[in-house]
């Protein structure tokens, strides 16, 4: 059971960064052609379905410490893992809001697999509080 939670862990949060590192990089625009009515106006451009919004990158130290705190809870050793998040949360005043978003994403992820869900739950809705993060990070939250 311990190793499916671990894999389960893993895996989520591999897909989770991927996702959303690839989707902030991802931005589609297309043009729109304009009737013969409107020949002489500009041909306007507008985005794809959804707006694009500049969202910050994860720094290398904080990505580091959580990859850190996911291989101890993969080892089976949780409690280290939770003493390495803690670390991160103890400066969270100077993390960007999307380092904050996987910190607590990560948070609710462990918990989970303790069977925590009230905090993990807890822990989600932290996540999708924060403003400046990827839509994917959001959805893949709800």
């Amino acid at each position: 059971m311990k190793n499916k939670n671990a894999l389960l862990l893993t895996t989520v949060f591999t897909l989770l960064v991927t996702i959303t590192t690839s989707n902030v990089f991802a931005a589609e625009t297309t043009s729109v052609k304009t009737d013969e009515k409107s020949a002489e106006k500009k041909s306007a451009t507008k985005q794809s379905y959804r707006a694009s919004k500049k969202v910050p990158a994860m720094r290398n130290r904080v990505y580091a410490q959580l990859a850190r705190a996911q291989k101890l809870a993969d080892e089976g050793d949780k409690i280290e893992g939770f003493e390495v998040l803690a670390e991160v949360e103890e400066r969270v005043d100077s993390l960007n809001s999307y380092e904050r978003a996987m910190l607590f994403n990560f948070y609710g992820f462990m918990y989970y697999a303790n069977d925590d869900i009230a905090l993990a739950v807890d822990s989600f809705n932290k996540v999708i509080a924060e403003t400046a993060i990827p839509d994917s990070l959001i959805t893949a939250t709800l």
